[in-house]
């Protein structure tokens, strides 16, 4: 098993970086203190509503018959001096009966509303009093409003800790994996807000046991409503794919779209298929637990997908602060007669256009270092032919300093770095690429101890599906114990409430 994570790491996230196990290491020390302070905080609110409250169940009927007030409804206790009434209430046709613990013990309460009669069990033999037959007890609602507040918190810290790295610290699978994590508690936060909408609009209709039964089924129904655009989403990957592969040629890293788009389209279809093979061989509380987590495994790794998707989204608009003494530009293949192609000249002009708006902000005059060497079917090295446009473009010969070494990115970051440090010591520096090589490129350059900022060209449409693929791919690999933790906290939880439910 290590020597596959080992060879998959090679192949798709090559060069993780040592600075941002620091970086992952300060964030879980900060936010796991928070996540403690309010969890302590949210229990506290509890223990102060059930206090305020009182020790009684309340009881919900919803009456046929209009008029009803509290005169027609009639309570009475199978043994006497073990419960007592606390009040009752109606609200148009919907009837409530607060009851009480008078002495330990266990006994039947009969509640009649008109010509409805209703037989309930009652449990005062423990701390609380408990209604087995529908596992309610006092302010169990709050049980639900204290999981919101819990989510929402973590959602609040997740995005806050995204909010606080800067620059080149984007340039992880750290902030990947806070976006990631952002969208997973929103949509339990959404799934758990509307379970509570409902018990508002009709509290007859809904339980403690119900609620727990829905619960678990938040990510299944996140799953339902993402399908569309999962397809839609999937087949757009498969497109680009294949016209990737008609530009580009057949690469197993071009195939990646495709693959994915069969996993996520195989992975909606699969929990279908479990409960099919298993519905006859156990019990369906079984199969439901079974089918429910899944979908909440398959749901939290669609959250981080959509991380990456809102990751990407963000670094392609990303500028960065006008205050760059050098901004290195990564070169790629050029023509045969030495002139750029669209896509590294693209690269280039993005450059020049930053240091453009950086001169005009009041920021320093930046130095250009384009990298890259000199290929075999090459006439000059790349960054040769890219300081020639630079020049061209009206950029002075001394603010031109061309890396002609480099054979990769990493090579880029380093030789480069090399050359800002003789030419412009002491300053902070920036990268210049295309779009969908920005993640990859900042990731590479942390890896190195280096921290640059990131800007990106436009380019064609195709190359970006396969890229996000490649981050994401990356992110489950660089972060695969993180994952395997979440996936654990998943069916503990859902163990859990099937426990409760069954």
């Amino acid at each position: 098993m290590r020597r596959i994570l080992e060879a998959i790491r090679t192949v798709f996230a090559d060069d993780r970086p040592h600075s941002e196990r620091q970086l992952r290491n300060e964030i879980r020390a900060r936010a796991g203190k928070k996540i403690i302070a309010g969890t302590a905080v949210i229990l506290l609110l509890g223990i102060l509503f059930f206090t305020l409250h009182g020790n009684y169940v309340a009881m919900y009927y919803w009456t046929a018959e209009p008029g009803i007030t509290e005169g027609d409804v009639d309570v009475s206790f199978r043994d006497e001096g073990i419960l007592n009434l606390r009040g009752i209430h109606v609200r148009g046709r919907v009837v409530r009966v607060d009851i009480g613990p008078a002495e330990r013990g266990r006994t039947e309460a009969y509640v009649k509303i008109g010509r409805e009669i209703y037989t309930e069990n009652i449990d005062n033999s423990g701390p609380v009093i408990f209604r087995p037959s529908q596992r309610s007890f006092p302010c169990w609602q709050m049980i639900l409003v204290m999981g919101l507040m819990f989510c929402g918190w973590c959602a609040f810290l997740s995005v806050t800790e995204y909010r606080r790295l800067k620059g080149p610290e984007r340039f992880s699978y750290t902030a990947v994996y806070l976006l990631g994590m952002t969208v997973f508690f929103l949509v339990i936060c959404t799934g758990i807000g509307i379970i509570l909408g409902f018990l508002i609009a009709d509290p007859t209709a809904f339980n403690f046991y119900k609620v727990l039964s829905w619960t678990q089924t938040v990510m299944l129904y996140f799953t339902l409503v993402m399908a569309p655009g999962l397809i839609i989403f999937s087949a757009a990957l498969s497109i680009s794919n294949i016209q990737l592969i008609r530009k580009e040629g057949f690469r197993f890293v071009n195939l990646l779209g495709i693959i994915l788009s069969f996993m996520i389209v195989a992975g909606m279809a699969g929990g279908v298929v479990l409960l099919e093979l298993t519905r006859l061989a156990v019990p369906y509380a079984v199969c439901m637990f079974m089918m429910n987590t899944y979908y909440g495994i398959y749901a939290y790794l669609i959250c981080l997908l959509i991380g990456v998707c809102l990751a990407f989204i963000r670094i392609r608009g990303y500028t960065p602060s006008y205050d760059k003494g050098y901004i290195v530009i990564l070169g790629c293949a050029i023509r045969d007669d030495g002139t750029l192609y669209p896509l590294i000249r693209g690269r280039v002009d993005r450059a020049i256009s930053f240091a453009e708006e950086q001169t005009a902000a009041g920021g320093p005059e930046p130095v250009f270092i384009p990298s890259g060497g000199k290929g075999d079917d090459e006439p000059v090295s790349e960054a040769e032919a890219m300081a020639d446009y630079l020049i061209s473009k009206g950029i002075p010969e001394d603010r031109v300093f061309p890396e002609t070494r480099s054979v990769n990115t990493k090579q880029n970051m380093l030789f480069s770095h090399e050359i800002a440090e003789r030419e412009c010591p002491g300053t902070m520096g920036a990268f210049s690429t295309t779009n969908y090589h920005v993640f990859r490129s900042g990731v590479i350059a942390a890896s190195q101890g280096l921290s640059l900022d990131g800007m990106g060209a436009r380019t064609k449409w195709y190359f970006s599906p396969n890229a996000l693929i490649r981050e994401f791919i990356g992110l489950l690999v660089d972060d695969i114990g993180e994952v395997l933790k979440f996936s654990v906290f998943i069916v503990v939880f859902c163990l859990i409430i099937f426990l409760v439910i069954r």
